[in-house]
């Protein structure tokens, strides 16, 4: 089994957000990191890496640990995207052999439902998904707060899986600790 992390627009726009949650969303990506395997993991992120150098510096660490990366662009298709895996790591992933884990931004958007990689295209094609909601947060929500703009997301996220039917192929979590991943050894 294959560990498929997609950091979507991890890096997303800072300033519409607290400075104690974004501080947390890469602790959290730091946990997530040293807790799955080198030899399963691939990691999927667009060029944020780019713009963020705390993101580059965590996916610094990652690749010195030897687990594998591949950058996209918003205009990869699913199908693309796993052409690439099999290109660069002769590796083919499908519904029966991996778990898709999302996180980065916007939950209710990209995430879920706009960007070409969300979970309801994954879903559609049979993946299982997860979303791990501590590297996972919100801008776009017409909210005040933080906090209201992620529950907002969050109640989002439950009436889309739930009126889709994608319930049984979901899993919500906060802590990476908690998500099914696949481990070696």
């Amino acid at each position: 089994m294959y560990n498929i992390i997609i950091l979507n627009h991890f890096y997303g726009h800072p300033a519409l957000e607290d400075e104690c949650s974004n501080k947390q969303r890469y602790a959290k990506l730091l946990k997530l990191i040293d807790i799955v395997h080198k030899d399963n993991t691939i990691f999927l992120e667009n060029d944020t890496w780019k713009k963020d150098r705390k993101l580059a510096d965590i996916k610094d660490i990652s690749l010195i640990r030897g687990q594998k990366w591949i950058e996209y662009n918003d205009e990869q298709s699913i199908d693309e995207i796993l052409q690439n895996i099999y290109k660069i790591y002769n590796i083919e992933i499908n519904s029966n052999n991996s778990y898709i884990i999302l996180g980065g931004t916007n939950t209710a958007g990209c995430l879920l439902r706009t960007a070409k990689i969300a979970a309801k295209n994954w879903l559609r094609k049979n993946y299982d998904v997860q979303f791990c909601l501590s590297i996972c947060t919100d801008y776009e929500m017409d909210a005040l707060s933080t906090v209201d703009k992620n529950q907002m997301a969050t109640a989002i996220l439950y009436t889309f899986l739930k009126d889709s039917n994608y319930i049984e192929k979901t899993d919500v979590v906060y802590d990476p600790r908690e998500l099914k991943t696949y481990k070696i050894g």
